[in-house]
C-alpha cells in the first residue's frame, strides 16, 4: 500500500498526472479537484481511502500542476469531463469520481451528458463543494474557506 505518481496518456499526447494510493486490487476510486487547485489538495484524503483497501487516484486536471497544458487552449468544462472519462475506462469496473467544484462540475457533465451517449460513467459520483444549481452566497463563502485553507488540503 504505496503513493506512486503516475501518468496517463490522453488524447493529442496529453499527460496527466496523479498519485494513486492503495491496493492495485482494491475498489477504484478517482479525486478531481477545484479550479485552481491541484491533486495535492486530495493528499489526506487519498492517503485515508488507500488505507482503508481502495485503489485511489487523485488527478491533475489538464492545465493543473504537473498535467499538461492543453495543446489546442481548450479548457471547456466538456473537455476536462471527457479527461475524466478516458481515464475511467481504463478500469476494469467504474471507478467511484469525486469531484470538488471544477471536478465536481466535470464530473456531472460527463456522468449526465457523455456517460448517456455510451461511455460506461462512474459507479457514483460525489459532489464537494458543488451542486447541479448554485447559490452565488455559498460560493462566496466556499471560496472564502478555500482561499484560507490552501496549504491544508481537503
Amino acid at each position: 500500500m504505496s503513493e506512486n505518481r503516475t501518468l496517463f496518456t490522453l488524447v493529442q499526447n496529453l499527460k496527466i498526472a496523479a498519485d494513486a494510493f492503495g491496493p492495485d486490487h482494491g475498489r477504484p476510486v478517482m479525486l478531481a479537484h477545484g479550479g485552481g487547485q491541484t491533486r495535492h489538495a486530495w493528499q489526506a484524503c487519498g492517503k485515508r481511502l488507500g488505507q482503508n483497501g481502495y485503489y485511489t487516484l487523485a488527478v491533475d486536471l489538464r492545465g493543473h500542476g504537473e498535467s499538461d497544458w492543453s495543446p489546442d487552449g481548450d479548457y471547456r468544462m466538456e473537455r476536462f469531463a471527457e479527461d475524466l472519462l478516458d481515464i475511467a475506462d481504463g478500469f476494469s469496473v467504474p471507478p467511484v469520481l469525486v469531484g470538488a467544484s471544477l471536478g465536481g462540475i466535470a464530473g456531472m457533465i460527463a456522468q449526465g451528458e457523455y456517460a448517456k451517449a455510451g461511455r460506461r460513467g462512474f459507479a457514483a459520483l460525489v459532489l464537494v463543494d458543488i451542486t447541479p444549481q448554485m447559490n452565488m452566497e455559498g460560493v462566496q463563502k466556499i471560496l472564502g474557506f478555500m482561499s484560507s485553507n490552501v496549504e491544508e488540503g481537503f
